[in-house]
């Protein structure tokens, strides 16, 4: 609830700030899908259980912008039915509230809140999102709020920093939840980071980051995690573009279990982005720290990804995408796991109101017996925008035009 109030308390800043006098525009891109999927494991359980599901989601993102910033609201609920096993039959939702604001030439800041239901097996979709494991299969609830704060000088200098506060919790559905297994614990996260920065050149940007994590769990206790890194930003050439981002951690903790922990070691990543005139390949390699998702303990992620992405250059899209991630623990009485992902889709956008979404999915998984497995998902849609693309009105709330 305090989320929900912290959510209400944004909508009011924007509204307020977004007065008519101010409003340039308003955007409301609506959208209704039904898709349907097949995987050859919808459970990642005991026995390997295919089959057959649907999902009708609908997308209400509104988009307000005025003079200095603009405030942003997205509620989306969907519901899904499955062919045979209705034990899975679930809905939800994914409802996030932006607000962006610039008090002066030289500064910006963004406040944002998340709420989350969801029914998943550890999410591996989107590479965003380093909480990339297999489990048997779970309903998640998260509450999360963050903010941003962005500094210039009228020299080569400038600054940041952020904050983040996140809780989650898991309950066991199907099979798993009738055993009355152990349920993921759940956790809070909370972190705070400040960066300072200076332009060598129009080409390239260094600066220095330390960041303070507390990772908060029911069981595994609570941690503290000190990071300090150094940044580099280099613009290699008209195509390439390296970022990098290198230093170390320490942690401290009191661990609930008679355990040792990993104290100490380095963390970073390193970036390379390739432009070409329709797509864009993005490569990475790293060490990250999580507070552990829907697996035991916390734990580095020794990751790479590639991800090649069209352009965004008209309607549609499509992407590929290829990780693998080898995770350890912090606990040191607990598995290695390591995974492998591939996923592609395509959407093509043959009518201004119409479009048709085609996407593949594979994760293979490997650590002790419980944790083992693989599993792939194809999958088609059909998206319906009712006011086109984009919509565009100005105060009088009109439509402008189509994107």
């Amino acid at each position: 609830m305090t989320l929900l109030r912290g959510l209400s308390l944004v909508a009011a800043v924007s509204l307020l700030t977004a007065s008519p006098v101010a409003a340039q525009r308003t955007i409301f891109n609506p959208a209704l899908s039904l898709y349907i999927f097949y995987s050859d494991d919808v459970e990642f359980g005991p026995e390997q259980v295919s089959d057959t599901y649907y999902r009708l989601e609908v997308e209400l993102p509104v988009r307000r912008e005025f003079a200095r910033g603009a405030f942003e609201f997205s509620f989306a609920p969907f519901l899904v039915r499955y062919d045979q096993s209705e034990v899975f039959d679930h809905d939800g939702h994914r409802t996030r509230a932006t607000l962006e604001f610039e008090p002066s030439e030289l500064s910006a800041l963004e406040l944002s809140g998340r709420l989350q239901r969801t029914q998943d097996r550890g999410s591996a979709r989107d590479l965003e999102d380093p909480e990339a494991f297999l489990t048997s299969r779970l309903s998640r609830d998260l509450e999360a709020a963050s903010f941003e704060y962005r500094r210039r000088t009228t020299g080569p200098w400038s600054w940041d920093v952020a904050g983040l506060f996140a809780s989650t919790s898991f309950e066991a559905v199907g099979e798993a939840a009738d055993g009355d297994p152990e349920a993921p614990e759940g956790r809070e996260d909370l972190s705070v980071e400040v960066g300072g920065y200076r332009a060598l050149s129009e080409r390239t940007n260094v600066g220095l980051r330390y960041g303070r994590r507390r990772y908060d769990l029911e069981v595994s206790g609570a941690e503290t995690l000190d990071l300090v890194s150094l940044f580099l930003e280099r613009q290699l050439n008209r195509r390439w573009e390296l970022e990098l981002l290198a230093g170390g951690y320490n942690r401290s903790g009191r661990p609930a279990e008679d355990v040792d922990l990993t104290t100490s070691g380095p963390q970073g990543t390193v970036t390379l982005i390739r432009t070409y005139r329709r797509a864009a390949l993005t490569a990475m390699a790293g060490n990250l720290l999580t507070s552990g998702g829907e697996l035991p303990s916390t734990a580095e992620l020794r990751t790479v990804e590639v991800l090649l992405r069209d352009a965004g250059l008209r309607p549609g899209g499509w992407h590929l995408a290829a990780r693998y991630i080898h995770r350890v623990p912090s606990a040191s009485n607990l598995p290695t796991t390591d995974l492998t992902t591939l996923s592609g889709a395509v959407e093509w956008a043959f009518h201004r109101l119409i479009g048709l979404r085609f996407d593949g999915f594979y994760a293979d998984q490997r650590g002790e017996a419980q944790f083992e497995g693989s599993y792939y998902r194809v999958g088609a849609a059909i998206v319906f925008h009712p006011l086109g693309r984009t919509r565009l009105g100005g105060a009088g709330g009109e439509a402008t035009g189509d994107e």
